[in-house]
């Protein structure tokens, strides 16, 4: 909670702090935040609105690396996944839910593909992705020819911790 502290201080005191650019791997603050803090659960919804409009263009940006959104990275490396913090980012650039990374994977694949130990996952925030872009459930492919659904199938860790029905409701 301090660290959203000081990150609310920051953001209130230079409200143009996403404006500055992406690094030179293609990463703005939005993608930082969204790999390395949502791995550690030090992002909450309200950090995340807050990160979203301080810079949209963040939000539709690709990494040079990979390809990847701030959607992809959050739903990649996110410990937590939840509908109101996938809600921002969603609504904030529809179309990062149909942008495929340089594997082709979609946000929704990448959900999938998350191996945090500890992932807790809101079924609704599935539903918000697949809301996105409902064609990404099995319509779209990654390079290996795998849709989400085959990922999700595949995942014994992930049916045996959540349930899969539950998700799909």
């Amino acid at each position: 909670l301090q660290d959203e502290f000081v990150f609310m201080c920051c953001f209130h005191a230079h409200p143009e702090w996403g404006e500055d650019g992406p690094d030179a791997n293609g990463l703005y603050p939005l993608h930082l935040l969204c790999r390395y803090r949502a791995a550690s659960a030090h992002v909450t919804p309200e950090l995340m609105y807050l990160a979203m409009h301080s810079n949209k263009l963040a939000a539709s940006h690709v990494d040079h690396i990979y390809g990847m959104t701030a959607l992809h990275m959050f739903c990649y490396h996110s410990r937590t996944l939840v509908d109101k913090t996938i809600g921002y980012i969603v609504d904030a650039e529809p179309a990062a839910a149909e942008e495929p990374d340089f594997g082709d994977n979609l946000p929704l694949h990448r959900v999938f593909m998350n191996t945090h130990r500890e992932l807790r996952i809101a079924p609704r925030a599935i539903r918000r992705l697949i809301h996105a872009y409902p064609s990404a459930v099995h319509h779209c492919r990654d390079t290996d020819g795998k849709n989400p659904l085959h990922l999700l199938c595949s995942s014994r860790r992930f049916i045996q911790n959540h349930d899969a029905t539950d998700i799909a409701a």
